[in-house]
């Protein structure tokens, strides 16, 4: 028999009533649902291996990670770059930009410059390690990467994006007036997505 630990807030959480808008379920529908797949995966994939089971018993595989991260490919896709949450090398970017553009930051992208964020990484990548920012063609979360090894295809889901210190609130999209106030290439930055979306199969 399998435990978890099921919070209140579930109930009223805001990627819960995304999936219950989406699934046209209510929102014990929903919780339900979401505890029945915990169960199982507790159950018959504890170490989240699904190669034992056939396709047709899998209806869709989905990631999800907690803080801020930061994975450079290069054109071929390969990492050229991985930065975990606590990485905060990046504290010499950061604090330059505390000292000129703090508040605007804060205004477009609801965050102060952290070195744990993607913004002041990049930044520390590009200062300390040109030759890899040059040859870096994509920026992912890890979870955006992981998507992206799943499927081929390279997309910033836009809860994650809004993690970055490179998303505009107000309009839903990346910022180009930060990447550009920032000297980052606007290139590296992938399609947004919406969470739930179905990114394509796995290959």
């Amino acid at each position: 028999m399998s435990w978890i630990t099921s919070h209140s807030a579930l109930k009223e959480h805001p990627k819960r009533k995304r999936l219950s808008r989406l699934l046209g379920l209510d929102v014990y529908q929903t919780i339900g649902l979401l505890h029945c797949l915990w169960w199982w995966a507790m159950d018959y994939a504890p170490d989240g291996d699904l190669s034992r089971f056939a396709a047709a018993d899998i209806a869709a595989v989905s990631f999800s990670t907690l803080r801020h991260t930061l994975v450079a490919l290069d054109t071929q896709g390969d990492v050229l770059f991985a930065s975990p949450n606590r990485d905060a090398r990046a504290v010499d970017q950061t604090m330059r930009l505390i000292d000129t553009c703090a508040d605007e930051i804060y205004r477009i992208s609801g965050h102060r410059p952290m070195p744990n964020l993607m913004a002041c990484k990049l930044q520390w990548l590009r200062d300390t390690q040109p030759d890899l920012y040059e040859k870096t063609t994509t920026v992912f979360t890890v979870e955006d990467y992981f998507n992206f090894k799943l499927t081929g295809v390279a997309r910033a889901e836009r809860t994650n994006a809004g993690e970055t210190m490179l998303y505009d609130l107000a309009s839903n999209r990346w910022s180009d007036e930060l990447i550009e106030k920032l000297a980052l290439k606007r290139t590296m930055f992938p399609v947004l997505v919406d969470s739930g979306v179905v990114l394509g199969h796995i290959t």
